[in-house]
């Protein structure tokens, strides 16, 4: 009440009563706002989510919050007081593609996929293989903060944050000017999301970080990482994210948002196959059509030095031979086979 009195001073006269009703804001009046072009707050009710401050909490993230306490209560609807921008994140997969995992043979059609924070879809790992498009606008759109949003130079990162004593950075873009992602300066190319275990979905928080030099200096990456990473992960893997950040000077928090990812064909392949971490069967173990080893592909024809007669691929197993030669007799064209 002394809040609204203070704000009214001398704009009401004569007042005898008054009446003062709170409402908090909620998805619906952030449209609303936002549709309007005066104010897009979404970004502060994301931060509102008890999930994103836990994973915040839990990897010690110098963080300013709207309510400050020494231990936070998550029931408070308490925001990151830093943010500045919106970030709009889109993933696009133009054609559609097939993986050989688990013995299955797995077609992802073409997608086009935008993570929504306070959902609760899980996505596959697929939809998110390419380098995204990310979009920084201001969040106060009718002020001169859209001005200064193309004025300053930020750091994006994409850190897989669900193990706080193995963070993982998936992407990092240095050098950000006039809120142009692309023209940025790319320190650890991206890296999709792929989680290690079936059924453990991990969280991959976008951050954007405003950057108070002109050109960043990120040469002593290594020493804020493990040296005990895989190829595929050097400089990423064990990162210590908070020390990283503050030595760099990045410890405002200007922009966030984040997803969920879930292990899927196209992961598991890349576990046991593209990178030789993980066993194929202990990958692949208990998914629906794996064997081991996996059924054989017969082709009707001639001996392998020979070209093929048909076009037509027959995936059996050792054990079905038989059934597939009884198939081959009808389905293959008949073939003169000379032997030398």
């Amino acid at each position: 009440m002394s809040q609204f009195l203070t704000a009214m001073s001398g704009q009401i006269l004569d007042m005898e009563a008054v009446n003062v009703l709170s409402v908090p804001g909620d998805a619906y009046s952030m449209q609303r706002q936002k549709d309007m072009y005066i104010v897009n707050g979404c970004p502060f009710l994301l931060t509102q989510s008890p999930a994103i401050k836990s994973v915040l909490n839990n990897a010690n993230m110098k963080v300013s919050w709207s309510e400050e306490k020494k231990t936070l209560d998550y029931t408070q609807p308490s925001y990151i007081s830093t943010l500045k921008t919106n970030l709009d994140v889109e993933y696009s997969n133009p054609k559609d593609f097939v993986v050989d995992s688990c013995c299955v043979k797995t077609t992802f059609t073409q997608s086009m996929y935008r993570p929504d924070p306070l959902g609760t879809r899980v996505t596959r790992s697929a939809m998110t293989k390419n380098t995204p498009r990310v979009a920084i606008s201001a969040i106060n759109i009718m002020s001169d903060l859209y001005d200064s949003v193309r004025n300053k130079m930020y750091t994006l990162m994409m850190v897989d944050m669900s193990d706080p004593s193995n963070m993982i950075i998936h992407w990092m873009v240095s050098n950000i000017k006039d809120a142009d992602v692309a023209r940025g300066d790319q320190v650890l190319p991206y890296f999709g999301p792929n989680p290690f275990q079936s059924n453990d979905p991990r969280v991959y928080v976008f951050l954007l970080l405003k950057q108070n030099v002109k050109k960043l200096d990120t040469s002593n990456l290594p020493a804020f990482t493990s040296n005990t990473c895989p190829d595929f992960a050097r400089n990423r893997c064990g990162a210590q994210l908070p020390g990283m950040l503050e030595e760099w000077d990045l410890q405002e928090i200007v922009g966030i948002t984040w997803f969920q990812a879930v292990q899927d064909a196209y992961a598991r392949k890349r576990l046991y196959s593209e990178w030789g971490i993980k066993m194929m069967i202990d990958v692949c173990d208990g998914q629906p059509g794996f064997e081991d080893p996996c059924p054989q592909e017969q082709y009707c024809g001639a001996n392998s030095g020979q070209a093929m007669a048909t076009s037509l691929l027959t995936t059996i197993s050792c054990a079905s031979f038989a059934l597939t030669l009884l198939i081959s007799l009808h389905a293959c064209p008949s073939v003169d086979v000379h032997n030398n």
